[in-house]
């Protein structure tokens, strides 16, 4: 893994790990397909579950041809999530 990239993780796995909000945290992560969702909530869930937090996941497909993104380029209004659920 790029060093910038696995630094850049690490501090997201940290701040995600000082949430304490007396229930499960869910992170959820969307994009366009191909865009790296499934390799960032990968990489996101394994350095999380490093620093001692539960990890949970699960993935939710829908579409929606109605929504746009940009400059009114068509996309799926929920493409891929992976949810994180973090037991405080």
């Amino acid at each position: 893994m790029n060093p910038d990239r696995l630094l850049v993780l690490d501090e997201l796995a940290a701040k995600i790990g000082d949430i304490s909000l007396g229930r499960p945290t869910r992170i959820a992560i969307d994009g366009r397909t191909a865009a790296g969702k499934t390799t960032l909530s990968d990489e996101l869930a394994a350095l999380v579950g490093k620093r001692g937090r539960p990890v949970i996941r699960t993935s939710i497909a829908g579409q929606s041809l109605s929504a746009t993104h940009g400059a009114g380029i068509p996309r799926m209004a929920i493409t891929t999530t992976r949810a994180i659920s973090l037991p405080s």
